[in-house]
């Protein structure tokens, strides 16, 4: 798939066609998730590299090279027809990273089956396992480890305040539309009869949660309205993983709870169009 790309040609201790290796390690290492993590472990694989004599052949360039190009081990379970794998996927779309996956079909309840609990005693997707068997079931982690990994296009914020903002509509959108949405679908659905929440453990339906979730839906939108009157995105001037939020979330709303944006809510129209045409750039 797409990985990091690094130039082969000659090292001069420094830099290789403007990219500073010393600098990508140190990126690395701050990006760590700790000391006896991947991302720690191919910093020392870097650093011993550098630190060869011999790194400044050809061949030493070619073997670094070759140890970054097909980025660090890990392995998807996800479904990508699911809103919170939706998410993830067009994250992994527009910045154009591959991953080894496999496609849990949740219409088959595969995400009960002993094999994938093993995987995720949770049953839930998607679920980002490493090859030394760090396990992220959340999609805001996961896209917070690949953003680190793959800085490329960034969709996490470049500015303190870009990142700040972003995380805000994720969550806020997170508690405000999916959640509501959740609730009007998953209190209402009879597939979902003694599953209102996700997991293994049985929760039983709760109508009433059904009708205050569309009633939040409509308010909720009313208030996003009202917020992209003043920016162009969700988390400001930049396409970023909020609008990716709520794009799957309008959609997720529009076939589970039957409830979208009012036609008169024209910011989130004019909104809707720009953060397509991004998606896709």
């Amino acid at each position: 798939g797409r990985r990091h790309k690094w130039d082969k040609g000659k090292y001069d201790g420094n830099k290789t066609h403007g990219v500073s290796p010393l600098n990508v390690a140190r990126s690395i290492a701050i990006a760590s998730l700790g000391e006896n993590s991947q991302l720690c472990f191919i910093y020392t694989k870097l650093v011993s590299l550098l630190t060869t004599p011999a790194f400044a052949t050809k061949k030493h360039v070619s073997c670094y090279s070759h140890f970054f190009a097909n980025g660090p081990s890990m392995k998807l379970y996800t479904y990508d027809s699911a809103p919170n794998p939706a998410r993830l996927k067009m994250f992994l779309d527009y910045k154009g990273i591959e991953i080894e996956t496999q496609q849990i079909d949740m219409t088959k309840m595969e995400q009960h089956s002993e094999e994938f609990l093993a995987v995720c005693p949770n049953a839930t997707v998607p679920t980002l396992v490493l090859d030394d068997g760090t396990r992220l079931t959340e999609v805001i982690a996961i896209v917070h480890f690949l953003e680190s990994v793959y800085p490329e296009k960034p969709l996490l914020g470049v500015t303190p305040n870009e990142r700040g903002m972003i995380l805000n509509w994720n969550h806020r959108l997170f508690m405000s539309v999916a959640m509501a949405t959740a609730d009007a679908f998953r209190n209402a659905h009879p597939a979902f009869k003694d599953r209102a929440l996700p997991g293994i453990h049985p929760v039983t339906q709760i109508p009433e949660l059904a009708e205050r979730g569309k009633t939040r839906l409509l308010q909720s939108f009313e208030e996003i309205n009202a917020e992209l009157g003043t920016r162009d995105f969700m988390g400001g001037a930049n396409f970023s993983f909020a609008d990716i939020d709520l794009l799957v979330l309008l959609n997720f709303a529009g076939w589970a709870a039957k409830t979208t944006p009012d036609a008169s809510l024209d910011n989130i129209r004019r909104w809707k169009q720009q953060a397509e045409q991004a998606l896709n750039s």
